[in-house]
């Protein structure tokens, strides 16, 4: 079994099998009537994303106790559903309400809740032939379609990209009832989403995008190709993100120079530069909805780094557990219990088997990885650092504290051949994966792992990936 094998089976159980059991779950209850709130929090995508992963580990499993759960809790939200359609965790009159005409005014995730319930009604109805999840999301698009689509998105956060996401699931739902008036509702929301943020065709850095928040973005992309629309401009958009915005371990980064989960501008470098679980995982599945459309190695190499790396090292060894950032350079910091990203890792495991991008590797190559640091002022260059990364076959290896405690130390390489001073071994094997022993000029040799192994798999562990340069 590979580790991305283990992964998926330990989510399975300590995580899909335990995190929600049935309608007296959390998670389920606050979508009761009763329970309702009034501030506009997001905790109810979670049971939305447990739909979804639940209803591929039931095609994956045949797992007759985990669909008894999945059937019970889509039977629990069809009795919570009101008259109109509503089904969301927030109370009758909260003006964070999508239709409250003060919703645009005050904080509120509303309609991304409805959009991730929506999600896993869509998976148990198609995965596992439920027919009354398909009428409760049926029932709760219409809902969402009852607002003006320039309604929709002067919601939310991000300029609007938080509630425009609602464009993937009515399409999911569209294709599934074949009803083009959900479809056709879903192009208007696009089309007020460019009238506020400009025309998602043109050609410029994605961190311009509304806020440049990743996770958000990326599953604007998803949704455009799953309403066949655009996918030049994704297309063009995904090339940006591959080439301008991704972490050493493949997954989408940001957060040093603005907000923690938005892209930074074009050129900007850290170190140690964070990765959202949850921004992994749309990123993963917008490579392989590309490679359905137009297959081409660039996307199955850009989703074997990211699974291999961003999600491998983001996951507890436990099964139950996950970082909500990754760090090239950082250390391993288990989130809290309500953290979106949880969800959202497990789900990224499922999908991937269903997917098949579980399969082999070709024969693993090394390859050295090259960035740079610097700050100009007025046209000159006053600082200038430079690094380079590791990566051997799908796997970016990382050092644990340098002789012990150091947690970076600039070592020298040659420039020309720097990948001269690394070596292949079976030193400190785990899993099957060899280790690399690093050889720089003047330096005792120190060991380097995988990622995800490095330091080791639970909360506190150290890893260091970039390694600053000095050029012999």
């Amino acid at each position: 079994m590979t580790p991305l094998e283990a992964a998926v089976e330990a989510s399975y159980r300590e995580r899909v099998m335990k995190f929600i059991t049935g309608p007296e779950s959390e998670p389920v209850q606050l979508f009761a009537r009763p329970r309702r709130g009034t501030t506009g929090d997001w905790y109810g995508e979670h049971v939305g994303k447990w739909l979804c992963t639940a209803a591929l580990a039931w095609h994956r499993t045949r797992d007759e106790i985990l669909k008894g759960r999945v059937e019970a809790v889509v039977d629990f939200l069809s009795q919570q559903q009101e008259p109109s359609g509503y089904l969301g965790t927030y109370a009758e009159h909260a003006e964070c309400r999508f239709h409250h005409p003060r919703a645009h005014e005050v904080r509120t995730w509303d309609i991304w809740n409805h959009a991730w319930t929506i999600m896993g009604l869509t998976h148990a109805s198609e995965f596992m032939a439920n027919d009354q999840a398909l009428e409760t999301a049926r029932r709760a698009a219409s809902a969402i379609m009852s607002v003006a689509p320039a309604q929709v998105v002067r919601q939310g956060n991000h300029k609007g990209t938080s509630s425009a996401i609602i464009i993937e699931p009515l399409a999911v739902l569209a294709r599934l009832t074949k009803q083009d008036e959900i479809s056709s509702y879903a192009l208007e929301v696009v089309r007020a989403l460019e009238a506020s943020v400009g025309e998602l065709s043109a050609q410029r850095d994605v961190a311009e995008l509304g806020t440049g928040k990743s996770y958000q973005i990326c599953w604007l992309l998803n949704g455009l190709l799953a309403l066949n629309l655009q996918v030049p401009a994704v297309e063009y958009l995904w090339a940006d993100i591959a080439t301008h915005h991704l972490s050493a371990l493949g997954g989408p980064w940001g957060g040093i120079a603005t907000h923690k989960e938005v892209f930074n501008k074009r050129g900007f470098f850290s170190p140690d530069g964070l990765t959202e679980t949850c921004s992994t995982q749309m990123w993963i599945r917008l490579c392989e909805q590309l490679a359905r459309i137009n297959p081409s190695p660039k996307y199955e190499e850009a989703w074997n780094l990211a699974l291999h790396n961003a999600l491998l090292g983001a996951i507890d060894i436990n099964g139950a557990e996950w970082c909500y950032f990754t760090f090239p350079n950082g250390r391993r910091n288990n989130t809290y219990h309500w953290a979106c990203c949880k969800s959202s890792g497990s789900l990224a495991l499922e999908q991937a088997v269903h997917s098949g991008l579980l399969k082999p590797q070709s024969p693993p190559k090394l390859k050295i990885h090259h960035a740079k640091d610097t700050l100009d002022h007025h046209g000159q260059e006053i600082v200038r650092r430079e690094y380079i990364a590791v990566q051997y076959g799908p796997y970016v290896y990382s050092a644990e504290p340098l002789d012990g405690y150091k947690r970076s130390e600039t070592i020298c390489v040659p420039q020309l051949f720097p990948e001269n001073c690394f070596e292949i071994t079976d030193e400190g094997m785990e899993d099957g994966i060899p280790s690399i022993r690093c050889k720089p000029v003047g330096r005792t040799p120190f060991l380097m792992r995988p990622y995800f192994q490095a330091g080791g798999r639970s909360d506190g562990a150290w890893r260091t990936t970039w390694l600053e340069v000095a050029w012999q």
